[in-house]
């Protein structure tokens, strides 16, 4: 059974902006994507980029590094078509 841990409120994150926070030995980011909060883990998947000092444009978080955006911080990145754990082009 999944165990849930409150780790922020809507007002500790601002609007368009992320937080690093550490959750056991898990680093994540928690975003504040026009009022919904979206956590995703600290690290790009692709280039292991510092995720918290990414953008969001449009919506979706930009990589710091090299700027590929994933549609709502998670899944695909919409500028490569891979996603977590996708082999490099």
């Amino acid at each position: 059974m999944a165990t849930f841990t409150k780790v922020a409120s809507l007002d500790d994150v601002p609007e368009g902006q992320g937080i690093g926070l550490e959750i056991g030995r898990k680093r994540i980011v928690l975003f504040n994507i026009e009022g919904e909060l979206l956590a995703v883990e600290a690290t790009c998947a692709q280039h292991g980029a510092p995720l918290e000092r990414g953008v969001i444009h449009e919506g979706n978080l930009q990589c710091p590094w090299h700027g590929a955006a994933t549609p709502g911080g998670v899944g695909r990145a919409a500028a490569t078509g891979r996603g977590p754990g996708s082999p490099a082009a």
